[in-house]
């Protein structure tokens, strides 16, 4: 049995996604971090979280997902996650990025729903984002195919 180096199509988009979110001089000067799915316990505001979840249609090679984007501050007033969530905009809605590693040759972003999540403790401001993604997966669908024509 010979192992391949299997190549994942998620990976590639999320790796993009969060040099493009730490890359972008604006936003960087406004977050304290940013976090995948899940941020740190006691994590310093504001903060950023994102997590992709697919949705596969059978035989497909085109994979649609939500992004969601969570922003956290704690301030007295919301002006400063206001100013991360324009700035996620700016660099996300209506984004199509092209050759994004091996296994994605393209990519469609844009933004689906946007507001703020009520938080039981004062001065908390949670700004809740989704995101429709679109992308392809051929090299993930070959590789698949390559195994079962093996195997």
């Amino acid at each position: 049995m010979v192992l391949v180096d299997y190549l994942e199509t998620q990976e590639p988009f999320v790796v993009w996604l969060r040099q493009t979110l730490q890359g972008d001089d604006d936003l960087d000067g406004l977050l304290d971090n940013i976090y995948s799915v899940w941020a740190d316990e006691d994590a310093d505001f504001p903060y950023l979280v994102y997590r992709l979840d697919n949705d596969y249609t059978p035989g497909g090679y085109i994979t649609s997902g939500t992004l969601y984007v969570d922003l956290w501050d704690y301030n007295q007033l919301e002006r400063r996650i206001l100013q991360c969530r324009g700035h996620v905009l700016r660099l996300l809605d209506r984004k199509v990025v092209k050759c994004i590693g091996e296994s994605i040759s393209a990519a469609r972003i844009w933004i689906q729903t946007d507001g703020y999540v009520p938080e039981e403790a004062r001065n908390i401001w949670h700004r809740a984002m989704q995101f429709n993604v679109r992308y392809d997966r051929m090299l993930e669908l070959e590789q698949i195919m390559g195994v079962n024509d093996n195997g």
